[in-house]
């Protein structure tokens, strides 16, 4: 969004979790209880928020992915956690109705493969990693890191690949 392109954010009608974290009038010194934190802001600077409950329709949704290029998504589609409707999110389901659009998906173990429908979290993907036991003293239990140290790789690593994908795409005109 920072670079020009238009980035539309679905949020629940509950909103993102970090929408309050470490609200940004604490750190200002100014009484607006309201505010949204400081790290939703860092992260979402530029980015136009709609309030879409997908749990319950995808119709919506369907219009947007009409006007876009690019879909980037952390919503887990299989076991549990996965609405009713999470069928429709899948990156295959995406491209099979629209072949034009770069689909990107984060999930803690992938789409598919034996561990795909297990949530995972950060602890557990530190701690599978080798990250957790590489934290703290070494004859003390492991520390867990203050941020989510995988889904921020995971974000900048996703970002390149579909940029890599739109670069492609505009060079070679080929459809996905």
């Amino acid at each position: 969004a920072e670079f020009g392109a238009e980035v539309v954010k679905l949020e629940l009608p509950e909103g993102d979790k970090i929408r309050h974290r470490i609200p940004l009038s604490n750190i200002l010194g100014v009484d607006e209880p309201t505010a949204d934190g400081a790290l939703h802001r860092w992260l979402h600077n530029s980015k136009r928020s709609v309030v879409l409950d997908w749990r319950r329709s995808l119709e919506p949704i369907q219009t947007l992915l009409d006007g876009a290029d690019i879909v980037i998504s952390a919503v887990p589609t299989t076991g549990p956690g996965a609405p009713p409707t999470a069928a429709g999110l899948q990156p295959a389901a995406i491209r099979a109705a629209r072949s034009h659009l770069i689909v990107g998906q984060i999930s803690d173990f992938g789409p598919d493969g034996p561990w795909a429908d297990r949530m995972g979290g950060e602890l557990v993907l530190y701690a599978l990693s080798g990250l957790l036991g590489s934290s703290g003293p070494f004859d003390r239990p492991p520390v867990a890191h203050g941020t989510g140290v995988a889904w921020y790789t995971a974000g900048p690593a996703l970002a390149v690949g579909v940029l890599v994908a739109h670069w492609e795409r505009s060079k070679s005109c080929l459809l996905y």
